[in-house]
């Protein structure tokens, strides 16, 4: 079993649930990533946390990657990793 640490907030009235992953899962292949998605998406519903899985990594040249729907892509580009791992509020273990 694995633990992660998560960030759950609200923003522009949606509730997130913010995953730091390893530098690795950036490497991992889209269907290996999405089932990771899934499987930390379902524990967080099996532990009442609200919101949609977005991991994120530190990517090329230092910049915040994410896998996140397209309009929260701006929000995500200001963060850095040093910010999300403040706002840690929570922990999934799946």
């Amino acid at each position: 079993m694995a633990t992660y640490k998560v960030a759950q907030l609200k923003e522009q009235g949606l509730d997130l649930i913010i995953v730091p992953m390893d530098s690795k899962f950036g490497h991992m292949s889209a269907m290996d990533q999405a089932k990771l998605i899934g499987q930390i998406q379902a524990q967080a519903k099996a532990v009442k946390l609200k919101g949609s899985v977005i991991p994120v990594w530190e990517g090329v040249n230092g910049h915040l990657s994410c896998i996140a729907p397209k309009h929260w892509h701006a929000f995500f580009r200001r963060l850095t990793m040093e910010e999300v791992h403040g706002i840690l509020n929570n922990e999934i273990t799946c």
